[in-house]
C-alpha cells in the first residue's frame, strides 16, 4: 500500500477500499442523497458512510466482512449489500432513503 513520501508530515494509506466505492456508486447512482465517510463514535472507530435524504437519516453504514450493514436507523444491524454487488448496494440504499435511483423514475409523493 503506497503512503506519503514526505517524512516530516504524518504517513497514512492511499488506498481506496470498500466504502469509497460504496461512496463513489452513491454519487453516481443517487446523487440527491448527502453521503460522507467518516468514522463512528464507537468505543474502537471504524470507517463508515453517512447517508440521509430529506427527512430521513442521517444513518450510519459500515462495511462487516462480505456485506454492507446499517450501524444505526430503523435497520440497524440489517445487511442493505454484499460488497461485490456495490451498484445495487447503492441501488438498495437509494431505495430505503426514498430517493431515486438513476435510470428509474421520481417516487410519487
Amino acid at each position: 500500500m503506497p503512503t506519503d513520501e514526505r517524512p516530516d508530515l504524518p504517513q497514512r494509506a492511499v488506498a481506496f477500499g470498500v466504502l469509497d466505492s460504496l461512496h463513489a456508486a452513491l454519487r453516481r447512482r443517487v446523487p440527491q442523497i448527502t453521503a460522507r465517510i467518516t468514522t463512528t463514535g464507537a468505543p474502537v472507530p471504524e470507517r463508515c458512510i453517512v447517508v440521509s435524504h430529506r427527512d430521513r437519516g442521517p444513518w450510519r453504514l459500515v462495511h462487516d466482512g462480505d456485506v454492507i450493514r446499517w450501524d444505526d436507523g430503523p435497520a440497524r444491524g440489517l445487511p442493505i449489500g454484499f460488497v461485490n454487488r456495490i451498484e445495487t448496494t447503492a441501488d438498495a440504499i437509494g431505495s430505503m432513503m426514498g430517493a431515486a435511483v438513476r435510470g428509474n423514475p421520481p417516487a410519487p409523493f
